[in-house]
């Protein structure tokens, strides 16, 4: 990962340009987390949106009165159609995004950038790998509440056939950096917007939930 990944991260807040989160990682890695304390700590200089799958499947779980894991075989395509569809939009018109996805292939993270080539030109996109072990992604998935656990079998799957790794070779338009970097910079002088005018963070839902 390279080292100025935070100061770049620094320079880019400081003139107040536009961002993009990818978050990288399997299920239970810590990719909420994250994206929710560095929604935060963005939220007083800069309009946050949180694009995440796992928050469609829950608002979706509840509305049909299942669990998470019930819902999701029929509703992760409607979730993945939610994202395309607002993604473009959103790309022209909210400061910072944070995409709350695992990301694993390659092909996943250039359609995003791609994207954002495309709609926002200007805009800086981080790939925030999760440092997280297989091992400690199982023990927190397996800590999750009743049926919200994804199966073990699931997540050995897309660490073992899934995961690529970013590298600045094939993916040139990503600076890749982690979650720490990425925390330490936010709030180092930088002011909050002049007319003090910062959207909430909105975690996206379905349509007329």
């Amino acid at each position: 990962m390279p080292d100025n990944a935070q100061v770049i991260l620094q320079e880019a807040l400081a003139a107040n340009r536009r961002l993009l989160f990818l978050l990288i990682g399997l299920p239970g890695s810590g990719k909420t987390t994250f994206a929710r304390k560095q929604a935060a700590r963005l939220r007083p200089i800069a309009g946050v949106r949180i694009l995440s799958t796992d928050y469609f499947i829950e608002k979706e779980a509840k509305r049909r009165k299942t669990t998470y894991n019930e819902s999701f075989d029929a509703v992760i395509g409607a979730a993945e159609a939610h994202h395309r569809r607002m993604l473009p939009t959103y790309l022209q018109t909210v400061p910072v995004i944070i995409l709350d996805r695992t990301h694993l292939s390659l092909r996943s993270r250039v359609y995003v950038t791609t994207l954002a080539k495309r709609y926002a030109p200007d805009r800086l996109c981080l790939a925030v790998v999760m440092p997280t072990s297989l091992d400690d992604c199982l023990v927190r998935n397996a800590r999750r509440p009743s049926g919200r656990a994804i199966r073990e079998d699931v997540i050995r799957r897309m660490h073992a056939i899934g995961f690529e790794k970013p590298d600045p070779v094939n993916e040139p338009a990503l600076v890749i950096t982690n979650p720490k970097a990425c925390l330490n910079a936010v709030g180092r002088g930088v002011e909050p917007c002049p007319n003090g005018t910062a959207s909430q963070i909105v975690e996206c839902c379905p349509a007329g939930s």
